[in-house]
């Protein structure tokens, strides 16, 4: 019905309008898009074809001219991005970066693989309404679209809103195979025990790995250890003149759980200003803590500072003030001082 897309529309613009106001008044409220944004990674992401393009003028080459040059390089990074997001081996075995799912799995489960193919066969060839295909379809082919011009793709949480197709073409392949079996009076029964052994085995495999695996195994992806680090920092701080917390991989964005668990004042650290405190990808510093990268060559020479840091940046054989482990036992954490 028209009336209720109209009522959609309205909500929508009315929900959008206050967000799309604050970002032609605020020029950081683009700073988390302009940070992960292909075009933003212009250095990198051209460098090698830059060296490409300047052997085509040398050498006359005018075809290789035409697809070394940046605009065919960002097509086909975008669409490359596009499609890995269509990936089976993402979608069902390997998965994103550990933080966005159960470890050692996919995004989907993989009984449902039979069930989705078995869904997009139906939903080309069957009866269903046109609308409605064209709606799942639309939906599901266009969802990959904006995290396509991004770094770090395929890319979970960019892409949530590919969330329910997936599972209404699965539930459709499931609705029509056991409408199918059930045709078949002994048939079914054993199709039915099969699948109900296959689904548990995958359920009870994804409830081990999320609740029990991911919290051992993969403490460090999920920043462990920053509440025990600002603990000691906090009995220590007084000692010295200036505290430097490591943002190198994997502390990036450290300033973020210290200014939560030194429960800093929001207010007061809006007023720092960007002189003092960076961007999404720049370095950040408030008070006597300046959070960037540790070189200990040249810090070790520091007077009264106190280094926080992961063990890439603070090297064995330096005298630590405490260690900070993750819960499978590896170094989260090293604090030293000078």
């Amino acid at each position: 019905s028209k009336k209720y897309i109209l009522a959609a529309l309205v909500t929508g613009v009315i929900v959008v309008l206050p967000m799309f106001f604050y970002i032609l008044n605020n020029q950081a409220a683009l700073l988390r898009v302009t940070g992960t944004s292909i075009f933003s990674y212009k250095t990198e992401l051209l460098k090698t074809n830059i060296q490409k393009l300047e052997r085509d003028q040398a050498s006359g080459d005018r075809l290789g001219q035409v697809f070394d040059n940046r605009r065919i390089v960002y097509a086909k990074t975008i669409i490359s991005g596009y499609i890995s997001h269509f990936d089976p081996n993402w979608l069902f075995i390997k998965g994103d970066i550990a933080r966005h799912h159960a470890p050692n799995m996919g995004l989907l489960y993989l009984f449902e693989v039979p069930f989705i193919l078995f869904g997009i066969y139906l939903l080309l060839f069957s009866d269903f309404n046109k609308k409605t295909k064209l709606l799942i379809f639309a939906w599901l082919l266009l969802s990959p679209v904006p995290a396509s011009i991004t770094t770090g793709v395929p890319h979970a949480v960019r892409t949530l809103n590919f969330l329910p197709t997936w599972q209404i073409i699965s539930a459709i392949g499931i609705v029509y195979s056991f409408s199918y079996i059930n045709k078949f009076k002994k048939a079914k029964y054993v199709a039915l025990l099969v699948f109900a052994l296959i689904f548990i085995f995958n359920f009870s495999y994804f409830l081990n790995q999320y609740f029990v695996q991911q919290n051992y195994y993969h403490s460090a992806d999920w920043q462990y250890g920053y509440r025990e680090a600002v603990r000691e920092v906090l009995k220590l701080q007084d000692k010295y003149d200036q505290i430097v917390i490591s943002d190198n991989q994997p502390m990036d964005k450290s300033y973020m759980f210290f200014l939560f668990y030194l429960k800093f004042p929001p207010s007061e650290y809006q007023k720092i200003g960007e002189k003092s405190s960076g961007s999404f990808d720049s370095h950040h510093s408030f008070g006597r803590y300046t959070f960037r990268g540790i070189d200990w060559q040249k810090d070790r020479l520091s007077k009264k500072t106190l280094f926080v840091g992961p063990p890439n940046d603070i090297p064995d054989g330096v005298s630590l003030i405490r260690t900070i482990y993750n819960l499978d036992g590896s170094v989260a954490i090293r604090i030293t001082g000078t």
